[in-house]
């Protein structure tokens, strides 16, 4: 009987414990996802399909998790805990441009190395900086090198390095998110009149 006894104070002790464990905060995923252009080409800025192909990226840029610095401390660079891109920011941005390019009607056809069809041209690119920053001037850093060839000849057409910084409106993931979409839905853009510039 006794026996019983100490079973159940442990049985109860064991209900307690797990009932004290702290709450483990849930997972938290978003999506790249840049606007619609504000400019929409009358003439295709390439004459010829555009492949665009997966983005290049370095040690944490490359992760799902979502990565910030700190204003007072900016080459350390760390990931939020529970808040993930929902696929890595190098095959993020590459299918938002794709998107973004069709909207903005730069070629005829804009694709994907996966759908195998021959193009014209190539466009490739590195992300250098995909983060939050916090502390002073709060802020969403995006920089980005994007380079467009000829895919026959090996040409490089255009060359340039975007950085934008967006200003965050709270000091939530979320509201960081939202500027990231805008800093490079800017450099979409900026690499355009780039490149529509150029051909003139």
């Amino acid at each position: 009987m006794k026996k019983l006894h100490w079973l159940s104070y442990i049985f109860i002790g064991v209900l307690l414990a797990a009932c004290s464990q702290a709450v483990v905060p849930k997972d938290n995923f978003y999506r790249l996802q840049a606007n619609t252009p504000k400019l929409v080409y009358d003439k295709p800025l390439f004459s010829g399909t555009v492949e665009i192909q997966r983005f290049n990226a370095d040690g944490l840029m490359a992760n799902r998790p979502i990565a910030y610095s700190s204003y007072q401390n900016p080459h350390q660079l760390n990931e939020y805990h529970y808040h993930f891109w929902t696929e890595p920011p190098p095959i993020m941005i590459r299918d938002q441009m794709v998107d973004y390019f069709r909207a903005a009607k730069v070629a005829s056809k804009v694709l994907t190395p996966e759908l195998r069809i021959s193009s014209e041209f190539i466009i490739t690119g590195k992300i250098k900086r995909f983060e939050h920053v916090r502390g002073n001037s709060e802020h969403a850093a995006v920089e980005l090198e994007l380079a467009a060839r000829n895919r026959k000849s090996g040409d490089l057409l255009y060359l340039g390095t975007y950085g934008v910084k967006t200003p965050v409106s709270g000091s939530d993931v979320a509201s960081a998110v939202e500027s990231i979409n805008q800093s490079v839905q800017s450099i979409f853009a900026r690499f355009l009149n780039h490149i529509a510039t150029k051909k003139k």
